[in-house]
């Protein structure tokens, strides 16, 4: 029994010719078998030997890491010799703003704030 029965004729005769052609291609000569057997041995052989480049490349990771080590370690003595010193201007420098701000001051003294501006300003209107 032909599994293309439902096929109209023409179609069952291309179908079982397709079918023929497709199970003849599955087989493969002698030569196309060597040379498939010689690149599979070859793939073989290359895997089994053991790689050298992860070698030079975790070394070279290695030694970038102790050099950005050495660097971040030297960071804040590096900043004292070549930063310059901020300019002075007026009354107060950007330098005396970041003091002010990352100066660790009671949080009363932030919350009791618009209680001295009225003081001053009352004071101010008294004198």
């Amino acid at each position: 029994m032909s599994p293309f029965k439902e096929l109209p004729e023409a179609d069952q005769q291309l179908a079982q010719s397709l079918q023929a052609g497709l199970r003849a291609s599955e087989e493969l000569d002698y030569v196309t078998a060597s040379r498939l057997r010689a690149a599979r041995a070859r793939a073989v052989a290359a895997a089994r030997r053991p790689a050298r480049g992860w070698l030079y490349a975790s070394g070279g990771l290695t030694a970038a890491a102790i050099v950005a080590a050495v660097l971040l370690l030297q960071a804040p003595h590096l900043s004292q010799v070549a930063a310059p010193p901020f300019p002075e201007s007026g009354a107060g420098t950007q330098a005396d703003a970041l003091d002010v701000l990352t100066d660790e001051v009671d949080a009363d003294f932030y919350e009791d704030l618009d209680l001295y501006r009225w003081l001053a300003r009352s004071h101010d209107g008294d004198a």
